[in-house]
C-alpha cells in the first residue's frame, strides 16, 4: 500500500493488516497537491456490499411490484369501457338503437363513445327518414299526392325529398 502511495494508481490493492484481509485505493488530490489512502477490511466491505445489493434486489422487486399493479389497473380501466362498447356495438348490429352508451371518459376510448353515440342518433333520425318516406309513397299509391313531411331531410336524404316534392307537384 505503502509503494502505491508513492505513485497513486487506479488499481485497487489488496492486503494483510493484523491478520485481516483489506483492500485500498490510493488518489493524487491534483487540487490540493494531496494523496489520499482510503482503506476497508475485506469482510467489512463483502457485508456492506451485500446488504447494498439485498437491499437493490427487493427495491427492484418493490418497483416491479408497483408496476405490475399499475399496468394492470390502467390496461383494466382501458379494457372495461371497451368491453361496455363492444356489447353496444354487437346490440346496435342487432337492430337495437335504443341501447344506452354510459362510457364517459376524457381519453380516446371516451371519444369513441361519443362518436357511437352521434352515430346512432343520425341513425335512428336516417330510420325516421326512411318511415315518413315509406308512408308517404304508401300514401301516393293509395292516390294522395299531397306531402306532409315533417323532417328536415339533411345530408343524402335532401335529395329523396326533393324528388318526392317535384313529384307532389305534378
Amino acid at each position: 500500500m505503502m509503494a502505491d502511495y508513492e505513485n497513486p494508481g487506479k488499481r485497487v490493492i489488496t492486503y494483510h493488516n493484523k491478520g485481516n484481509v483489506a483492500c485500498g485505493i490510493t488518489r493524487m488530490i491534483d487540487s490540493a497537491d494531496w494523496k489520499a489512502i482510503v482503506t476497508v477490511d475485506q469482510a467489512d466491505f463483502t457485508r456492506v456490499a451485500s446488504a447494498a445489493g439485498v437491499s437493490m434486489t427487493v427495491l427492484f422487486l418493490l418497483i416491479g411490484v408497483v408496476l405490475i399493479v399499475t399496468m394492470y389497473i390502467v390496461a383494466r380501466s382501458v379494457a372495461r369501457p371497451l368491453k361496455n362498447l363492444t356489447k353496444v356495438t354487437d346490440q346496435l348490429a342487432a337492430g337495437n338503437l335504443s341501447v344506452e352508451i354510459s362510457v364517459s371518459s376524457k381519453d380516446e376510448v371516451g371519444q369513441l363513445a361519443e362518436s357511437l353515440k352521434n352515430l346512432t342518433k343520425r341513425l335512428v333520425t336516417y330510420i325516421a327518414y326512411i318511415d315518413e318516406i315509406s308512408h308517404t309513397l304508401d300514401e301516393f299509391g293509395r292516390g294522395n299526392f299531397v306531402l306532409n313531411l315533417a323532417h328536415s331531410y339533411e345530408g343524402e336524404f335532401s335529395a329523396v325529398k326533393e324528388s318526392l316534392m317535384r313529384t307532389s307537384d305534378v
